[in-house]
Formats: C-alpha cells, sequence, structure tokens
C-alpha cells in the first residue's frame, strides 16, 4: 500500500481505539447505559415527531439520533442523547437562544414529549477523533494512554439534579463530562440547567421554529448570515455565495455571546417578560 494509505489508515485506527477506550472509561463510571443507536425520528418511527403549527400549515421534526442512553431509578427514567463529532463542537446556549445549534436539545425534547415516562438529563457531544496530547518524556504508557483517553472530553449541558451527575460520573470528578469539582469545597460546576429550565427553552425553540417556519412559507428569506464568536465570515465557503446576491458589505444578523449563565437569566427573563 501506499505511504498515504498506510498513514489514514493508521490514523483511522488510533482514532477508533482511542474511542472505545474513553467509552470503555465512561461506562465504567456511569449508570447510564446505551439503549438505541441511529434511532430514527418520524412517524411510524421509535420516536414520534412533534409539530408546531405554522400561519398556514405546520412544521414537523424529523431525524436520527446517534445514541441514546438510559438510567432508571426506583421511581424515575433518565434519557439522554449523545452525538459523536469527528470535527470541534462547542456547546453554547447562547447560540441555540438566538437559532443555532438546536439539533441535540430538538432530539431530547422530541423523546420527552414522545414518552410521558422520561425524565430529560441532558445532551452531550462526544469527540469521535485523536486528540494530541501532551506527555513527559519520563512518563509510562499507561500515563500516556489516560493522557490519550481524558484528552477528549465531552461537550454539552446536563441536568442539574445529583441523582443525574452521579449516574453520569460515579466520582463526579468530570474526566471526560463538561463538570468539574472543586477539590477545596467539593462543589460540583458546569453547564447545568434545571428541568423547569429546559421546559422553557423547549418553548423558546418552538417560538424560533415557527418563525423559521412562517418565514419560509412567507418567502421571507433574506441574505443575511450570523456574526460572532465562532461564527465569522461564514459567506467566505458558502456553497451558494456565487448566487445569493449579498455584497461584502451587506446586512447581518449579530451574534450575541454570552455565558452559560447569562443565557439562562436571558431564558428567565424572556419567561417572565411574555407571561407565556
Amino acid at each position: 500500500k501506499s505511504a498515504r494509505f498506510l498513514y489514514l489508515y493508521r490514523r483511522m485506527y488510533q482514532t477508533l481505539v482511542t474511542l472505545m477506550d474513553r467509552l470503555l472509561f465512561e461506562f465504567s463510571q456511569s449508570s447510564f447505559v446505551p439503549v438505541g443507536f441511529e434511532v430514527p425520528i418520524g412517524p411510524g418511527k421509535p420516536i414520534k415527531p412533534f409539530r408546531i403549527a405554522l400561519e398556514d400549515g405546520y412544521v414537523e421534526l424529523r431525524g436520527v439520533v446517534d445514541r441514546v442512553d438510559e438510567m432508571r431509578t426506583d421511581d424515575k427514567r433518565y434519557i439522554r442523547v449523545v452525538d459523536y463529532k469527528t470535527g470541534t463542537k462547542e456547546f453554547s446556549l447562547s447560540d441555540v437562544l438566538q437559532g443555532l445549534g438546536m439539533q441535540m436539545l430538538l432530539y431530547l425534547v422530541s423523546i420527552w414529549r414522545s414518552e410521558t415516562d422520561v425524565t430529560p438529563a441532558g445532551v452531550l457531544y462526544m469527540p469521535a477523533r485523536f486528540e494530541p496530547f501532551g506527555a513527559d518524556r519520563d512518563d509510562t504508557a499507561a500515563q500516556k494512554d489516560e493522557q490519550r483517553i481524558f484528552s477528549g472530553k465531552m461537550d454539552g449541558m446536563i441536568l442539574d439534579d445529583g441523582e443525574v451527575l452521579r449516574g453520569m460520573d460515579h466520582s463526579l470528578q468530570g474526566a471526560l463530562l463538561p463538570m468539574k469539582i472543586n477539590k477545596r469545597t467539593n462543589a460540583v460546576s458546569g453547564q447545568f440547567i434545571s428541568l423547569t429550565q429546559l421546559g422553557l427553552l423547549a418553548k423558546r425553540m418552538d417560538k424560533i421554529l415557527k418563525k423559521m417556519g412562517d418565514d419560509l412559507h412567507g418567502g421571507r428569506v433574506e441574505a443575511k448570515p450570523v456574526f460572532g464568536k465562532n461564527h465569522a465570515y461564514p459567506c467566505d465557503w458558502c456553497d451558494y455565495r456565487s448566487v445569493c446576491g449579498r455584497e461584502a458589505d451587506g446586512a447581518f444578523r449579530y451574534l450575541e455571546k454570552r455565558s452559560h449563565s447569562e443565557a439562562l437569566t436571558a431564558l428567565e427573563e424572556e419567561e417572565s417578560t411574555d407571561g407565556t
């Protein structure tokens, strides 16, 4: 085989072995177990789609969830959805509130609305790639393996519930999960959301989808890209750049960047203002 083929083969081998090692470590620390892979959402599928009424029709959510995990307790059934990412993915609740990055949360809400006995536990993005990592010259092979496994920490958002947090990581160390523990105070921090806030977020996404649907049906499809952190110059790589007619100095939608806590505050303030 050519040198190029062998390089790509070895890189794929490294990626797969690293991903398997991460999965083995994660499930050894967790009470969540996989109950579905490539789970479809749609009419007649395992997960029923939900519909949002428009002015002259409806929006119906369909899709495929990479992985669905479950944890059962004496009185609850928790569900989380996991997505494998070969590229980089940074979860941002601030972006979600502005209409971006909603896919995984919409999948979770679909399961929540489809099954009455479910409590949503969160969404996680798992890196499906080999990450470069640092090591000291004198590190043992075992130490290097540990660095390799932990170099690909997951991102996402988790239900702010002690039972869920400990169910995802018995040690609460957050080696692979988007949470960490303060060794001095033992306080756990991360991108958490309460069940009430998650309900508000689901309603917020409904409004965003309704507006999208009404705008599309009404022919309101502006060449107005978003600009902001992690979304700079999208026109540079857009396949439709040559035909959309947007000038270099044309209108754009500024994407406000807020921290996770700021986004949660904005979500609650919107609810109190709207009263819906």
